[in-house]
């Protein structure tokens, strides 16, 4: 520790006064999360203004700090410095650097809507031939259920994406909820102002930036308060207590061992391992009348669908199902009446997505 305070002092002892009000005026006005207040430099002399560095960024900080400082200045003695420090019998990256467990950002795409998305998409519907897809899916007389429902919902899925944009969205650990992109971009700018020197430019934008961040913060305390106006609406106020908590939910992590399931699948087979009986498609009787929905029905089950909930395997938003109910009911329609006659599901409405909930 006290070699490298040594090498610093004898660099700042190079530096003629005015060289040095120019350090300690970049040392003030540093990018840094940290900053030595101006008071303290004011009658600092060169041991202080060292003793001073060292404290607030530490050693390791200190030199990389003093050696971005002077390369701003373009002063030789960052050279100099730079020497004496590789030369030093101390690792300053092992020994002095701060252990510091940083986290990889996370890359999340998601599927926006743009403004007259849902239109474009009811009108797609309504000019769509639905009779095609059925006719594609028969043979021989008889309309197979499977490849029905695969051809329609796979469609759905294809105007869907046509409509939509998809983004990648990058999170942090640290990311402030009352953040902004032009708070991101004012920070950018600044410190792109900080590293060529550009004072005027370094004051007009932490100007700005002071004034951004005040009215973001003000915007999200809005946002906040609006969560418990209703007291009755316990879905948005659940949302408040997560935003003021940063509560972030995390994937639950699932075993990769694939002998759990086969394990899990013996466990509950063995109640039928005494059952010989083979598995038969019983045939309803004769006079038993089959279950027969309305385009009504199905339609009014649409409109009752909570766009709030996840999309299912078919990757079909509730949002949609709700919004087109009228241009897809009569195929959801035709699709549930062919499946009740053959009295077969399609496979694609038999698959969900399983959540495990530690308790």
């Amino acid at each position: 520790m006290a070699n490298i305070k040594e090498h610093l002092l004898d660099t700042l002892e190079e530096l003629v006064t005015q060289d040095l009000k120019t350090f300690q005026w970049h040392l003030t006005n540093s990018a840094e999360d940290k900053h030595i207040p101006k008071s303290r430099l004011e009658k600092a002399d060169r041991h202080d203004t060292v003793d001073y560095i060292v404290q607030t960024y530490g050693p390791n900080g200190a030199v990389e700090l003093i050696l971005a400082i002077l390369e701003k200045m373009n002063n030789q003695l960052a050279e100099e410095l730079r020497t004496k420090v590789k030369n030093t019998k101390f690792n300053i990256s092992k020994q002095l650097k701060p252990i510091v467990r940083r986290s990889k950002p996370l890359l999340k795409q998601v599927r926006t809507w743009p403004a007259g998305a849902i239109s474009a998409l009811q009108d797609c519907f309504e000019q769509t031939t639905w009779i095609t897809f059925k006719e594609a899916a028969t043979d021989g007389g008889t309309v197979n259920p499977e490849e029905y429902t695969a051809l329609v919902t796979g469609y759905i899925s294809k105007c869907i994406d046509d409509v939509t944009v998809s983004k990648t969205i990058t999170t942090r650990p640290n990311q402030k909820p009352w953040m902004p992109a032009e708070v991101r971009m004012l920070l950018k700018t600044r410190d792109s102002a900080f590293r060529t020197g550009n004072r005027e430019a370094l004051r007009k934008t932490r100007a700005k930036l002071s004034h951004v961040i005040r009215e973001a913060k003000r915007v999200h305390a809005q946002r906040i308060h609006g969560h418990f106006k209703d007291t009755g609406d316990t879905r948005r106020m659940w949302a408040g207590i997560q935003a003021i908590t940063n509560y972030r939910k995390t994937s639950p992590s699932c075993d990769s061992d694939a002998t759990l399931p086969d394990a899990l699948n013996d466990f509950y087979a063995r109640f039928e391992a005494q059952n010989n009986v083979a598995a038969e498609k019983s045939i309803p009787p004769q006079n038993d009348q089959v279950l027969c929905l309305t385009a009504s029905d199905v339609r009014h089950t649409l409109r009752g669908v909570n766009p709030q909930k996840a999309a299912g395997p078919d990757d079909i938003p509730g949002r949609v199902l709700r919004e087109c109910a009228d241009q897809l009911a009569d195929v959801l329609t035709d699709i549930f009446n062919i499946s009740l006659n053959c009295t077969m599901v399609p496979t694609c409405f038999k698959i969900t997505t399983i959540v495990p909930v530690p308790k």
